[in-house]
């Protein structure tokens, strides 16, 4: 496969993911309301986190089509199934927020940064795997939307 269908395929997953975070950057921004200083610019804030969100979404998306790129080496994306999706996009849900803000939350010692923490991974976790799922499946669509002699099987894009 030409390598710009790769990269609009991996941009497209990242984008898809990017927007399916955003609740996880309200979840942000609800659990931190109560600690925001008196005057506080919520509207800045709120926007802050969902836009942090967003980022980790896309990251984790994009190592997630990385991933799916790296399988179709040697089989097609479509016969993978749904639990091993789910599975692959649990870890690179988990992965990135692991390395970025466990470590933060666990150097500043203070309890609710590391429960923040622990409720984020477990939500991007959990967010990955539904994400890794829905992807597969707009990807077993995509045959029939584009290409009516389904000959190919790989990610749109």
């Amino acid at each position: 496969m030409p390598l710009l269908r790769r990269l609009r395929g991996m941009f497209s997953v990242a984008a898809l993911w990017a927007i399916a975070f955003i609740p996880l950057g309200v979840v942000w921004f609800l659990w931190g309301y109560h600690y925001l200083p008196p005057g506080a610019d919520l509207l800045r804030s709120f926007l802050e986190r969902i836009a942090l969100a967003v980022v980790y979404g896309a990251i984790c998306g994009g190592l997630f089509a990385l991933v799916l790129s790296t399988i179709s080496r040697w089989r097609p994306v479509l016969a993978l199934r749904s639990g091993h999706a789910a599975r692959w996009g649990a870890i690179t849900g988990f992965f990135f927020p692991a390395i970025s803000t466990l470590p933060w939350a666990l150097a500043s010692g203070s309890p609710a940064r590391i429960a923040v923490a622990l409720v984020s991974l477990g939500l991007s976790t959990g967010l990955g795997a539904l994400c890794a799922v829905a992807t597969l499946r707009l990807a077993a669509r995509a045959p029939t939307l584009f290409q009516p002699d389904h000959k190919h099987s790989t990610l749109p894009g």
